[in-house]
């Protein structure tokens, strides 16, 4: 009735997308847990929480299936799994996606939500900005079209990497993007922010996205996209 768009875990994702139980999970590379070895396991007990909350390994999840004739690989990031943070393992699987489009020559979707890379892994975690945005220019290399939707919340280092140099950029009503949160920009500037800062509404403005649509739509017109991208 609010209209608001709530966070869609990725299962729910791709069941909305696809249709129920209409795609195939992909397995994705299993990398070993802690590479920093954090005092008191404080970084596997965060990962064994979140694996028991959302039923993943990481927070990213990758499905393949098709929807009107035309074979679709996709990956959602589940902002439940400890922010939607990016770990090593979250860019392999986003790796495995893109990899996973050039072999069977599907275009890519990608729902991108969360607070950037884990910091929990320092370094090895920033290498995935790099490495992924990388793996979506080879997709595009292959002539194959890559469209990112965001949705819900969307920052840091996700927003600075692979989702952020789509084909085509979409964004579901009510969603926010930016890189630095409203807070952190706030007490950087020491300014008063513009309400519709970082909005759906003010990133159509500036150009950063291409279109905005409602979720009941949206569906819809990622399949005229992609029609129109494959002729």
């Amino acid at each position: 009735n609010c209209d608001k768009h709530y966070p869609f875990p990725p299962r729910q994702r791709f069941n909305h997308f696809y249709g129920k139980n209409n795609w195939k999970e992909i397995d994705t590379p299993r990398l070993p847990d802690d590479p920093l070895n954090w005092p008191g396991d404080v970084y596997k007990k965060k990962l064994a929480a979140a694996r028991k909350n959302t039923n993943q390994r990481c927070s990213v999840l990758v499905a393949q299936g098709e929807r009107e004739g035309i074979k679709i690989t996709s990956f959602a990031i589940n902002s439940a799994f400890i922010g939607g943070a990016i770990s090593v393992e979250s860019a392999e699987a986003i790796l495995t996606a893109c990899q996973l489009a050039i072999d069977d020559k599907t275009p890519l979707l990608a729902w991108s939500e969360g607070g950037g890379q884990i910091m929990f892994e320092s370094g090895l975690s920033l290498q995935g900005m790099v490495r992924t945005t990388l793996a979506v220019c080879d997709v595009k290399k292959n002539n194959l079209p890559y469209i990112n939707i965001y949705t819900n919340k969307c920052y840091g280092g996700i927003s600075a990497s692979f989702s952020g140099v789509s084909d085509i950029a979409l964004i579901e009503k009510t969603t926010m993007v930016g890189f630095a949160g409203q807070h952190i920009v706030k007490n950087q500037t020491r300014e008063e922010l513009p309400s519709n800062f970082q909005t759906s509404s003010e990133l159509m403005r500036t150009g950063f996205c291409d279109a905005e649509f409602h979720r009941k739509e949206i569906n819809d017109k990622i399949m005229v996209l992609l029609k129109i991208l494959l002729k």
